[in-house]
């Protein structure tokens, strides 16, 4: 949506950070998997303290127990939670990587978060189930990891903090395959084009 995205346009630069910052955004819920990206977190600032910082933005009925789960590494400072049914877009601002972790029972359909995610520019690391390898083409637009693997989602973590130049491409290829095949008016047209070959008389010529 436009009109959603001109959110994106109307916020300054992120504040500078010494930490590599990463971002997952979803509904707090069974059929996302807050507990890797925990688990990779404190894998990852236990490795390099005071380089990383992780941010949840989510709300559902598993919220409280993330917020348990990832208590040390909120006071060690390492990781925080997004206000309860905040606004994303601007947090996906101030984030340098996105992650999108989800349960391989359940998968996903069309990833809205993952669109935002390259409509703000930001690389991406999600779990290569449901259709999200139909938004994110692995290696152009993102990076593609089987579900439920930490060890993948850390290596893929490091490879992008240690790249700028990596980070940089898959954020303008994202961003460029967004705004070309998921906007509004392309769906529209699409819609129409199915519905008028619906209605067509069998045997007229297209």
């Amino acid at each position: 949506d436009p009109d959603r995205l001109a959110l994106l346009d109307e916020q300054v630069d992120p504040v500078p950070s010494t930490c590599f910052r990463v971002i997952m955004v979803a509904r707090a819920s069974f059929m996302k998997d807050f507990t890797a990206y925990i688990a990779a977190a404190r894998k990852l600032t236990v490795a390099q303290p005071q380089e990383w910082h992780f941010r949840a933005v989510c709300e559902g009925p598993t919220r409280c127990e993330l917020e348990h789960e990832a208590k040390d590494l909120v006071a060690s400072g390492a990781f925080s939670f997004g206000d309860r049914m905040s606004e994303a877009l601007p947090e996906m601002l101030r984030a340098d990587a996105g992650v999108l972790m989800s349960t391989s029972s359940v998968g996903e359909g069309c990833s809205n978060t993952l669109m935002e995610y390259m409509a703000a520019g930001l690389p991406i690391v999600c779990t290569d189930v449901g259709g999200n390898g139909e938004v994110v083409n692995q290696g152009k637009t993102g990076l593609l990891i089987p579900a439920g693997d930490i060890d993948a989602l850390t290596s893929s973590l490091q490879l992008l903090k240690g790249s700028a130049g990596l980070r940089a491409r898959l954020s303008a290829a994202g961003r460029d395959s967004i705004r070309r095949q998921f906007s509004t008016a392309r769906m529209v047209d699409q819609t129409v084009d199915v519905y008028s070959d619906l209605v067509r008389p069998r045997g007229t010529a297209q």
